[in-house]
């Protein structure tokens, strides 16, 4: 990964900047790590690309959209397979995690109890099953065709991270959560396990997204 100066700047949340976060300590990259306090954000929206977060900063320049930021990362640290094949690949993970992120969040942010119940009853009926089945079937179609234990190639590569990412909240409210998904089970537990990230997931702090 290249040596210029990078900052990425995000709410201390996971949401749409943690992704970008674990690629960063797989490369063992150095970065700023800029938590933004909510209170302070009025202030720093204007200094923003596109008036939303995350962005990174490299060097003098600054860049948002949160799936190009951790798609760059990603192409950095190599961790965007080896053909374009195993590219679409990634990318196809990565839009499923985004549907699911965009989900995940309208349940957060709804303050209405009866809203929030019955948001999070879907959500645990029908929109974590359905993605979560559709992960498990591309990772077991990967390891059965690849003979590999990641979900795209042979090898470590940012569909695995995203996959691992994409399921934490979830887990963190239902342990038990991946039990019906084996083969996304054990990739999330390799990923946990990956030197960088290990170190990292030991000291993150503990947040609702």
């Amino acid at each position: 990964m290249a040596q210029t100066p990078i900052k990425l700047h995000y709410f201390p949340l996971r949401g749409r900047g943690e992704v970008s976060r674990l690629v960063l300590h797989y490369a063992k990259k150095d970065f700023v790590d800029d938590r933004i306090n909510p209170a302070d954000w009025a202030t720093h929206k204007p200094k923003t690309p596109f008036g939303n977060l995350p962005y990174l900063e490299i060097g003098n320049e600054a860049f948002g959209q949160s799936m190009a930021i951790f798609s760059y990362l990603a192409r950095e640290a190599g961790l965007y397979g080896t053909s374009n094949i195993e590219a679409l690949k990634i990318e196809q993970i990565a839009q499923l995690r985004e549907d699911l992120l965009t989900e995940e969040i309208k349940v957060w942010k709804e303050k209405d109890a009866a809203k929030n119940a019955e948001m999070t009853k879907n959500m645990n009926e029908n929109v974590y099953p359905k993605v979560f089945g559709n992960f498990e079937k591309l990772a077991k179609e990967n390891q059965s065709k690849a003979g590999s234990k990641y979900s795209v190639g042979k090898q470590l590569t940012l569909a695995d991270i995203i996959l691992f990412e994409g399921t934490v909240t979830a887990s963190q409210k239902d342990p038990t959560v991946l039990d019906k998904y084996p083969t996304v089970k054990g990739v999330a537990a390799l990923v946990a396990d990956v030197d960088g990230i290990k170190q990292y997931l030991a000291k993150r702090a503990k947040t609702d997204l």
